[in-house]
Parts: C-alpha cells; structure tokens; sequence
C-alpha cells in the first residue's frame, strides 16, 4: 500500500542515493514478509521541523528489540529468516546515506503487531542551512 499524499513539500535529496535507500528498505521488507502480507510506504510531513518522515513497515518477521540498536551496523545480520543472502552491510550504507542528507534513521515495531517499521527523515527543500 501507498499511503503517500500529492500534499507533500518538496526534499532535497541526491536522487541516486535515496532510490538506494527506497530500494533497500523495500526489499528488505519484500525478503522478510510472507505470502498473504503487507507492506506500506507512508510519507508525513513535519511542518514544525521541516522534515518529511518516510516509513517502510511489513506484516512479516519482528527484529527484536534488543537488536534496534544493532540493525545499522556494518556487517550485524540478523538472520531470522533462514536466508543466506547478503553480508549486513545495506542498512549501514542506507542509513550513512540519510546520514549524508541530514535525516535520521530507525526502526520501530510495526503498529499492527508483527513486522516492523523503517523511518527516515529527509529535510524540505525550502529548509536554509545555517
């Protein structure tokens, strides 16, 4: 589901860079939901602080909480899934990218339940740096 309103002010963003992100969050949220489950991208915007807050949550397999302040480093892999795939490094890269854009990154359990949620910030573009 696309929960992302026309609404929205603009980001300054290196497009290159933040297509990665999308493309990491999501198919990491592809790779660990299940058959007959959802995924929601959601766009919000901040006003009071300028920001847009992107999410990516899935109906699939929860991270333990013990494991948030973890999921960003290079090389942590968390394999609840059984899969092989990969070496931990695309969340370190995705969250040195919203890094790089001024943004901030976590992970929250899902609202729902089961799964979880990936957030990020982007700044607006009409937002002067001092």
């Amino acid at each position: 589901d696309n929960k992302i309103s026309d609404q929205l002010p603009r980001v300054m963003v290196d497009t290159i860079r933040i297509h990665h992100v999308f493309g990491n969050l999501i198919s990491n949220a592809l790779k660990h939901t299940t058959a007959g489950g959802r995924i929601e991208i959601d766009a919000e915007w901040q006003e009071s602080d300028g920001t847009v807050t992107f999410s990516v949550q899935n109906s699939g397999i929860n991270i333990p909480e013990e494991y948030y302040s973890k999921i960003f480093d290079r090389f942590f892999r968390l394999d609840s899934s059984g899969s092989t795939e990969g070496v931990g490094l695309g969340l370190a890269i995705t969250k040195d990218i919203v890094n790089a854009h001024d943004g901030k990154i976590w992970v929250e359990p899902h609202r729902q339940g089961s799964g979880v949620r990936f957030c990020f910030t982007l700044n607006t573009e009409n937002l002067t740096s001092s």
